[in-house]
């Protein structure tokens, strides 16, 4: 059921750059632009200081396609479909089964978190430049929501004191607040970006700055449940793309 739920969401995010094409009797500036882009991600996380130290971001990319649908003068709905992987690591606990807890403050322990997740955005873009002097160049300011699912999280643990390896294997990050389902989250989104056009084809490079704000925490358990923690992902990407 779920399966079904996010096969037709992309779908549904899908559709509109296959019909963009279709859109033959409209003007070059009337038509839907398709934006194909590569981003690199510079994660932040949040997670709890008592049972957790040392938390620093991995590096992070994603591809994206969108299309660019006209509403008004100046105004888009922006809809497509983008790959992303994140990572964390952290310094923490690791309680193995029937051994004894205890919160002794030592974070004896090297947490890396590696995730791939697919979004489905959902903007409204405003061009921020005159339209008299955007034929060559604009700016414009994005902002909306993105659906995040969960594709697959990775965890590799090991401790600190000689390096050994503890746990390195695929891990479950459900999310505290479910929405459709627990491997399904949300994102406020908000960008900056700019566009340069090349006349008379309408095609165009741009770069774009964008900020996504998870609403729920994951919970990270670890290896069978050797750790109880949650953290918030929060991000900035830079990207450089194409629209044509």
């Amino acid at each position: 059921m779920l399966r079904n739920k996010i096969l037709y969401l992309i779908f549904i995010a899908v559709l509109p750059v296959v019909h963009g094409y279709g859109q033959v009797n409209q003007t070059a500036r009337q038509k839907p632009k398709i934006d194909l882009m590569v981003f690199g991600t510079i994660s932040l996380y949040e997670n709890d200081p008592r049972i957790s130290a040392n938390t620093g971001p991995l590096a992070g990319y994603g591809i994206s396609i969108r299309t660019e649908l006209p509403i008004s003068k100046g105004i888009k709905l922006v809809t497509g479909l983008e790959l992303i992987s994140q990572g964390l690591k952290f310094d923490s606990y690791y309680f193995s089964n029937g051994y004894s807890v205890l919160f002794d403050k030592n974070f004896n322990y090297n947490h890396l978190i590696r995730t791939y997740e697919v979004d489905l955005p959902l903007l409204m873009r405003v061009n921020l430049t005159p339209r008299e002097e955007s034929a060559y160049h604009s700016f414009y300011f994005s902002a909306g929501w993105e659906i995040k699912y969960n594709l697959l999280a990775h965890s590799t643990i090991s401790n600190s004191s000689d390096g050994s390896l503890i746990y390195d294997g695929d891990i479950d990050l459900p999310y505290e607040n479910h929405f459709l389902g627990k491997n399904v989250g949300n994102y406020l989104v908000a960008g900056l970006g700019y566009v340069h056009t090349f006349l008379p084809l309408k095609d165009a490079v741009f770069f774009d700055f964008t900020y996504r704000y998870c609403l729920s925490r994951n919970l990270y358990t670890g290896n069978q449940n050797s750790n109880y923690l949650f953290f918030r992902n929060t991000s900035l990407s830079m990207g450089v793309g194409v629209r044509f």
